[in-house]
């Protein structure tokens, strides 16, 4: 007997992967699957909801006791079963031209603003790209948190030169972790965006700076680079400017992820940084003209 199936993305920009699983695996079974309607709510037979962010969300009102919730907004160790985690994600979904998925899961690292630790456990091998291959595209976009922490990556970046695929990294990748060797083959990667990197903490400045030295040796131009900092964890504002004016000595893009809750010219420098005005105008006066003192 066939279902009626409701899928509620409560929160995600642009895709929730989880649901593209679940609903690949409904219409294998001959189900009906669509997105999740409130008003129509009686006529399902099964409702799933992800949230990702823990972050209040209008739509969170529409959650009722009947539904089937996960994600990281609402239970960081609920998982998908075996057979639903690794089948291909149903593209249909959100129309999506390119491949998405994990190769590995986890991390080597524990950092107190991260929840991957606590989620996925410590790294380890997940799914070849061909699992979750969309036959449609030659873009794969992978969501591994830590690509370069297992010895593996080096033979899969070999892989994705030989099959001329267009990667994005895009969860960023650890400049910690940046050798001659994997900084060599980034370099022949074709890549969708811009090389994402994160220089979170102080005290790895040093790591840092000899890591973008490597992928610069390497062949790697500037421009083809953008640094995540981040601020609001354990850093002063001085420490955030410092970062930034460092980056952009290097001549790469700097863009600011925000922690918790910050102060007011936290947010402005966030967002002078992010939209590029620091190119046309000192941020003291950004500040001003936005009302600031």
């Amino acid at each position: 007997m066939t279902m009626k199936v409701g899928l509620f993305d409560i929160d995600s920009k642009y895709h929730n992967l989880a649901l593209m699983k679940l609903s690949a695996w409904h219409k294998q079974k001959g189900d009906e699957v669509e997105f999740y309607k409130p008003l129509w709510h009686s006529t399902y037979d099964k409702i799933y909801c992800s949230k990702i962010f823990t972050k209040a969300n209008k739509n969170n009102n529409y959650r009722t006791s009947d539904m089937i919730c996960g994600g990281s907004g609402i239970d960081i160790k609920r998982e998908l079963p075996k057979e639903l985690e690794h089948i291909r994600p149903d593209y249909s979904l959100y129309d999506l031209n390119y491949s998405l998925g994990f190769s590995t899961r986890g991390c080597r690292r524990n950092c107190d603003f991260c929840v991957v630790r606590e989620k996925e456990g410590y790294i380890k091998e997940h799914a070849g790209v061909e699992e979750f291959l969309n036959t449609k595209s030659n873009i794969v976009v992978l969501l591994d948190n830590n690509f370069l922490a297992l010895p593996s990556h080096i033979k899969k970046l070999q892989k994705y030169i030989d099959k001329d695929w267009i990667m994005d990294f895009n969860q960023g990748l650890d400049i910690r972790l940046i050798n001659e060797e994997n900084a060599k083959l980034l370099a022949r990667v074709k890549h969708l965006k811009q090389i994402h990197f994160a220089w979170d903490l102080m005290n790895y400045e040093k790591e840092f700076k000899e890591g973008m030295n490597i992928l610069f040796k390497a062949g790697i131009k500037s421009y083809r680079i953008m640094i995540f900092v981040l601020c609001g964890f354990n850093t002063t504002f001085e420490e955030d400017l410092y970062r930034f004016n460092e980056l952009l000595n290097l001549e790469v893009d700097p863009f600011i992820m925000i922690y918790g809750n910050v102060d007011r010219r936290t947010k402005e420098f966030a967002r002078w940084v992010n939209k590029r005005l620091y190119k046309f105008c000192e941020l003291e006066d950004f500040i001003k003209w936005r009302g600031g003192k």
